[in-house]
């Protein structure tokens, strides 16, 4: 689920021939060029899914932040459509900016940074907080799912670190970050702006 540009399903089915992978995304920006077991579909998680009961061994997410409105219905879907035994992984990041130094103070830029994503999720019925309040695991307890499992990671950012690990890490960060800043903030200032103008993993 939201698949993007389907690298990811691409080289999950370059590994796994075995298996079938479905690619779904919104958008129809994935390539044509794919794994003979690889196929994509246009749709949106949101609506009702219309696959059958017990279809899936396996759903992945990731970076679905504010893109959900009704998570305790997402998750319902999902585990409907898994089968028994299947399972479900969901990667995500918060918003929020913490810095080891204490650089990143209540009052600067990056201290800042987050109000603003919670208060568009808040305008829109997205949140951006279902790291911050757990979304997740909740939901997924509601809908079923049992052996929830969670773990969090520290995501760097930058070249900084003198773990080459780490490193590369953050420097993947940096650059995902800085490629669509653009697109991120014209949806997020632009519901701000506009609520202020009208006062407003895991098995089965």
């Amino acid at each position: 689920m939201g698949t993007g540009t389907g690298i990811w399903a691409c080289e999950f089915g370059d590994e796994f021939p075995g298996c079938e992978v479905t690619g779904v995304d919104v958008s129809p920006m994935q390539p044509v060029m794919v794994p003979p077991n690889v196929k994509f579909e246009v749709d949106n998680a949101e609506d009702e899914w219309t696959w059958p009961d017990n279809t899936f061994d396996y759903i992945h997410l990731r970076g679905l932040l504010g893109s959900i409105k009704d998570w305790d219905k997402f998750y319902r879907q999902a585990y409907r459509c898994l089968k028994p035994g299947g399972w479900i992984e969901h990667h995500d990041q918060g918003v929020r900016w913490f810095s080891e130094s204490g650089a990143i103070t209540e009052e600067s830029a990056l201290g800042q940074y987050p109000k603003v994503f919670w208060k568009a999720g808040e305008l829109m019925g997205q949140t951006f907080r279902i790291v911050d309040d757990d979304v997740p695991r909740q939901s997924m307890g509601k809908a079923g799912f049992a052996n929830i499992d969670s773990h969090d990671f520290r995501m760097y950012y930058g070249l900084w670190p003198t773990d080459r690990r780490a490193k590369a890490i953050g420097n993947c960060s940096k650059m995902t970050f800085e490629q669509d800043p653009e697109g991120i903030y014209h949806l997020t200032f632009a519901s701000v702006l506009v609520g202020l103008h009208t006062n407003i993993l895991l098995c089965r």
